[in-house]
């Protein structure tokens, strides 16, 4: 294991699924907890939209360095 042994190390976490459905209902009947978490889903989904956006597409074509520098040079 990796890192400093003189550390403490965490003890392991159970949930069970009653209490974490139970956490998730609080959230949901609580309105402004729940547009807190609607507020973090919109802004992730609006980071990968605009990550997938500035992908190149699969029409995309890139100079070669050479090319790139002839260009660079004769500017």
């Amino acid at each position: 294991m990796s890192g400093n042994p003189d550390l403490p190390r965490p003890g392991n976490t159970v949930l069970s699924k009653q209490a974490l459905l139970a956490t998730l209902r609080s959230i949901d009947d609580c309105d402004s907890s729940r547009a807190r978490v609607l507020e973090m889903e919109t802004a992730f989904r609006q980071r990968i939209t605009r990550h997938v956006a500035s992908l190149p597409t699969s029409s995309a074509s890139f100079a070669h360095s050479d090319e790139r520098d002839r260009r660079f040079r004769s500017s």
